[in-house]
């Protein structure tokens, strides 16, 4: 039955325009609740529509106090820019990364910083979701180059212990699938799921 069905389906079927059609939702940045997520489906919807097909798009309201069946929703968050830049020393000063660029450089679901940005020190915390990680270490005010959990870091650094912010370069090891360092020019995905 189902080779059946593939060669029904087979002659209507085009590799390089699949990948066309997924290489046009990647031009999206979507992560639930977004405006890249609108913008994509909606997308999607016009290309459908001209293969021919009836589509319509649901909308349904993102914010902490809605739930659909048994998941709360969360608050739609947007990002229109962000940078980190090297300040100092002066010798070294660049920009490390920039939002526009590359959506990933923002960890999902930030929050603003102060108009006219925000300039601070760095300290760093390695596994800085582990409390005793912070013997002896003052992240007040500073910037803190962490490892470990978003959620939990963002909790114990910032939250508890007053720093300005989370900055991180991590990626994810899978051994022996994947080690850091198969991937140096990638970038984690990292969300603060904060409703």
């Amino acid at each position: 039955m189902l080779r059946r069905a593939l060669d029904i389906i087979r002659p209507g079927v085009s590799g390089a325009i699949a990948l066309d059609f997924v290489a046009g939702i990647t031009r999206f940045h979507r992560i639930q609740a977004s405006p890249g997520y609108r913008e994509s489906a909606h997308w999607c919807a016009r290309r459908l529509e001209e293969a021919g097909l009836e589509v319509e798009v649901l909308s349904y309201p993102a914010r902490p106090s809605q739930s659909y069946w048994a998941q709360v929703m969360f608050q739609e968050w947007a990002c229109e820019e962000g940078t980190l830049d090297l300040v100092a020393p002066a010798a070294e000063a660049r920009r490390l990364c920039d939002f526009r660029a590359n959506p990933l450089a923002v960890i999902q679901r930030s929050t603003s910083t102060p108009p006219g940005g925000l300039k601070a020190p760095v300290v760093v915390v390695d596994r800085a979701d582990v409390p005793a990680s912070y013997e002896g270490i003052d992240v007040r005010g500073r910037f803190v180059l962490f490892t470990g959990d978003a959620q939990r870091a963002y909790e114990l650094a910032v939250v508890a212990r007053g720093g300005a912010g989370l900055l991180t370069d991590q990626m994810s090891e899978f051994a022996p699938v994947r080690t850091a360092f198969d991937l140096p020019s990638a970038t984690q995905y990292a969300s603060f799921w904060i409703g």
